[in-house]
């Protein structure tokens, strides 16, 4: 039912169903058991999502200890807990560390599951991802169109992870300079989820202000205006923690300052900094962009 919920993007409701079950299998099973390892992993997860990476990263590494205490290096769970850090440590900007982790978590997948299979897919997507965040984009573009090939072999309809693998190659395609495939594959990755999950829903937002991006680089910044409007009035009804709410502002906040929209921007990247402060604490690398954007409007 976590897992449900985390989907659905009810973070708190799913964080408190991991809570129970973990406190339910330790009641169970003891202080070691696989159980107790999954349970730790919702948690963590669900920690990840509120921004509190410190809990996260204790849970999560208490999780793989766990795993490899009980299955030994050679498991997919142990795979599993690689990605989930290399993913936690990307989400804090540590990215050469996460590269490191989700190298490995994609190696024991391929390994363990072979190359067709979901787990393999999505540790590549989310390395590809990890070293577009670096600057490393033949590389990132090589493994994301891998992962993508092996997406398409289950047909697009409903493929959700083809609309992320989508999603993060547009960003490479997009600091390339090749706007047009870009946008068609964000196009596609919004009619995979609007199909999947509806017209609103954080996912959505998500692709929105990704396709804004685009249209902005393509120098549409009246619809990019619109497309992040959209992402923010959507985040606001359904990001029960701001962290979301938060990011899509600052897109819009520094959209409005390219646009010389100085008074709404300045009020727009307050509001953001606000949110992303208060969720994820003043370190967060997303907190110090918000805090220089400020700051390169007070200088102007």
């Amino acid at each position: 039912l976590g897992d449900v919920l985390d989907k659905l993007g009810r973070y708190k409701e799913a964080e408190e169903m991991h809570r129970s079950a973990l406190a339910m299998a330790r009641k169970l099973f003891g202080p070691v058991h696989p159980s107790i390892a999954s349970s730790l992993v919702g948690v963590g997860y669900a920690a990840s999502r509120r921004g509190d990476y410190p809990q996260a990263e204790q849970l999560l590494g208490e999780a793989l200890t766990m795993h490899r205490t009980l299955m030994g290096d050679n498991h997919h769970a142990v795979a599993d807990d690689l990605f989930i850090l290399g993913d936690l440590r990307s989400q804090q900007g540590f990215h050469r560390d996460a590269e490191r982790l989700l190298r490995e978590s994609v190696a024991l997948h391929y390994r363990l599951l072979g190359p067709k299979h979901t787990c393999t897919t999505v540790s590549l997507l989310k390395l590809g991802a990890v070293l577009w965040h670096q600057g490393k984009h033949e590389e990132a573009e090589q493994v994301l169109r891998e992962a993508r090939q092996i997406q398409l072999g289950y047909g697009v309809e409903k493929n959700n992870w083809l609309a992320a693998i989508n999603q993060r190659l547009a960003h490479v395609l997009k600091d390339t300079g090749r706007h047009e495939e870009a946008e068609k594959l964000v196009n596609e990755a919004l009619a995979i989820k609007r199909d999947t999950l509806g017209d609103d829903h954080l996912d959505v937002a998500g692709l929105l202000c990704t396709l804004a991006s685009i249209r902005e680089r393509k120098g549409d910044r009246s619809t990019a205006e619109q497309l992040v409007r959209q992402a923010v009035e959507m985040a606001r009804r359904l990001d029960d923690i701001g962290m979301k709410t938060g990011a899509h502002l600052h897109q819009l906040g520094a959209l409005l300052y390219r646009q010389e929209k100085f008074p709404e921007a300045e009020a727009v990247l307050r509001e953001s900094l606000q949110l992303q402060r208060s969720v994820l604490g003043d370190d967060h690398p997303a907190v110090a962009e918000c805090s220089i954007a400020l700051a390169k409007l007070a200088a102007r």
